[in-house]
């Protein structure tokens, strides 16, 4: 991945974060799967839930391999666990398409507004350069 896609993913993971923590998103896990949890001593681990275990999610940040990475408390208190983490690739797979309509829903209007941050900075760069060359002092000796 370029440094540019990097910090799309991350501009991206800070305003999902920023969406989900005024709004979370109630999912439910459609069938058995494990997941990554984050324990009370802050360790990580797999777990192993069954179908119907509620999770809210509300933050996201961007993960070390390039994706952005959801995290969600259980709905019922669960011993040792702090929390869940899911990638957001993997989300209509463990909590089913309505789940990741919602949160779809809550990325469009992120991935619009850095899509345009980001060509915003690229034509400002754009710009940046047109005036150093038309500097008259710039070709002169």
């Amino acid at each position: 991945m370029t440094s540019e896609q990097l910090k799309a993913i991350e501009k991206m993971a800070e305003v999902l974060s920023r969406k989900l923590q005024v709004t979370p998103v109630s999912v439910v896990l459609q069938a058995p799967a494990q997941l990554t949890i984050k324990r009370r001593n802050g360790d990580y681990r797999r777990q192993s839930f069954i179908g119907g275990s509620r999770f809210i999610i509300q933050s996201a940040y961007a993960g070390k391999r390039g994706g952005v990475i959801l995290v969600g408390i259980p709905g019922e208190p669960l011993a040792d666990v702090r929390a869940i983490e899911v990638p957001l690739d993997d989300m209509a797979e463990h909590f089913g398409p309505v789940s990741s309509k919602e949160l779809n829903d809550i990325l469009t209007g992120a991935k619009e507004r850095i899509e345009a941050e980001l060509q915003q900075a690229a034509e400002l760069e754009v710009a940046a350069e047109k005036a150093r060359f038309a500097d008259p002092a710039f070709s002169s000796w």
